[in-house]
């Protein structure tokens, strides 16, 4: 049996379920994701360092170019997060394979690290599919779903 997995969010502690990879207050309730931006799902653990993807995407859209900017300049204040990053195609697309449900996004396209061409980009599009795959030229916006490494 694994040991739980505890991260610090500011003062308080935060349980991963390991069945769900997602976070849990202490008290066994869950935490308010649309109150709260640092919620994610446990993507994979390498050792002590978590991957997590947030739950929540921008509020804005960006272009590529200020997609990558933005995950790359983001602090999100926690302890123990030493990086934010736009996930690769193969990240965001393993993702929504596992946990689709807890991402599904309406009506929206999401940026990935993963370039198609020097003018293109690999983009999850919600809007004809699942979480299907396409490229879209990187001057158009769309939305971003932040990666984390945190460690534990």
């Amino acid at each position: 049996m694994k040991k739980p997995i505890y991260i610090r969010d500011g003062s308080r502690f935060r349980k991963i379920d390991y069945y769900t990879g997602m976070f849990w207050n202490l008290d066994g309730s869950f935490t308010d994701v649309e109150k709260d931006n640092s919620i994610g799902i446990v993507v994979s653990q390498d050792g002590n360092e978590l991957t997590i993807a947030s739950l929540k995407l921008s509020t804005f859209k960006m272009t590529w170019d200020e997609a990558k900017e933005h995950c790359n300049s983001f602090s999100s204040g926690l302890p123990g997060v030493r990086l934010c990053y736009l996930p690769t195609r193969s990240e965001l697309l393993s993702v929504v394979d596992n946990f689709g449900g807890y991402l599904y996004s309406n009506n929206s396209c999401e940026w990935t690290s993963t370039e198609h061409s020097s003018f293109y980009a690999w983009a999850l599009d919600w809007y004809t599919s699942e979480g299907g795959l396409l490229y879209d030229y990187k001057g158009l916006k769309n939305y971003v779903r932040k990666f984390f490494k945190v460690e534990v």
